[in-house]
């Protein structure tokens, strides 16, 4: 199972649409904040959902208890920079708190991999700089040493 943080935000849910339907064998779990009624009905139905924050490392550990989550797909950021001014806390908060919250909880579940996907991939462009062919597929999975 996927785990997809931030999977209800604009470039979160197009990945979420698309990796549901290139990949119909693959579970996915959306975790975010908030998920807007519009999102949920546009997505395929076998796609669970859950409402919550990644700071929160009880409702985490709770998630990678229930599932068999095998990889994490993070998404789950602030992203304005004039808000990021005026509420630099907030965005620290959950950008890198958060953040940090999910890595811990992956180490203690033993869950070392995490996709790492461009956005503009993501985002469904299909060609990079140097012109090669590009999609939303898997891509090379890190591993944290440790």
């Amino acid at each position: 199972m996927i785990l997809v943080t931030g999977g209800a935000g604009y470039i979160g849910s197009h990945f979420v649409n698309y990796i549901s339907q290139k990949e119909a064998d693959e579970e996915i779990l959306v975790l975010d904040k908030v998920l807007p009624q519009f999102v949920l009905k546009a997505l395929s139905p076998r796609i669970k959902w859950v409402e919550g924050d990644i700071c929160d490392q009880s409702l985490l550990r709770k998630l990678f208890s229930q599932y068999k989550i095998t990889e994490v797909v993070h998404f789950a950021a602030y992203l304005s920079v004039p808000e990021s001014q005026a509420l630099p806390h907030l965005y620290f908060k959950n950008n890198v708190a958060g953040s940090m919250a999910l890595f811990e909880v992956m180490e203690e579940f033993g869950i070392r991999r995490i996709q790492l996907r461009h956005l503009r991939t993501a985002a469904g462009q299909t060609s990079d700089r140097r012109g090669s062919a590009g999609s939303i597929e898997r891509l090379r999975a890190y591993e944290t040493n440790g």
